[in-house]
């Protein structure tokens, strides 16, 4: 443990040397992230890797918003419902507080996602061909959480790609064997089969090519 160093950084200017490290890990950075600093964090993982080095990036999935994920076998008609009537008693530009405390009866879904409209109102995503790159999300995940910042899977492979990087895999976090293996092991928790169709984690397995 003598041999670990943490140090406190800004990921769109690393504090560290061009081709400093054989391994980077990027956890659940980048959903954090408004639009250029995204697109700089790949520019910067690629700048301290070595030539060969191995890098790893987990981060939300693009979802398909139509989809919420329900557990315990609830009926998603009454589950839409309780949420649209939880939407309309919310004000205008609600605070944090004010929206985790509106949906703590929301005990039907694991995840469900929303946004502002242009009108301050917290709205449930229905298209994801509303969204842009860099918008702020909220998911709804037994508790309201902060918002992160919404990024297409196709905007991830591109803007990795155009950093430098190579895509050697791309590993959805959820399959149907691990929805079962997780429902085996949470006996208070049963993921619903919709979670599997749109894996809200997905892990990208990179390298930075060596050069000729």
């Amino acid at each position: 443990f003598n041999m670990v160093k943490i140090q406190v950084g800004d990921v769109m200017c690393m504090p560290y040397d061009d081709n400093m490290f054989d391994v980077a890990i990027s956890f659940y950075v980048t959903c954090g992230l408004r639009l250029a600093a995204c697109i700089n964090h790949f520019k910067e993982l690629y700048r301290v890797l070595t030539p060969g080095g191995k890098a790893m990036i987990v981060s939300y999935s693009q979802p398909v918003f139509e989809n919420i994920f329900i557990i315990n076998g609830a009926d998603k008609e009454s589950a839409e419902k309780k949420i649209t009537t939880i939407l309309k008693n919310l004000k205008q530009y609600p605070s944090q507080d004010v929206i985790n405390d509106a949906f703590q009866s929301l005990d039907e879904v694991i995840q469900v996602l929303f946004t502002l409209d242009d009108s301050g109102h917290l709205q449930r995503i229905l298209d994801v061909n509303t969204l842009t790159n860099g918008q702020a999300v909220w998911s709804y995940s037994q508790i309201i959480t902060f918002a992160d910042y919404y990024y297409s899977d196709q905007f991830f492979q591109q803007q990795i790609k155009a950093a430098g990087l190579k895509i050697d895999q791309i590993e959805s976090y959820y399959t149907e064997e691990r929805r079962i293996a997780y429902n085996s092991s949470n006996p208070e928790i049963k993921l619903d089969k919709g979670i599997t169709d749109t894996p809200p984690f997905v892990m990208y397995h990179l390298s930075k090519p060596t050069k000729n």
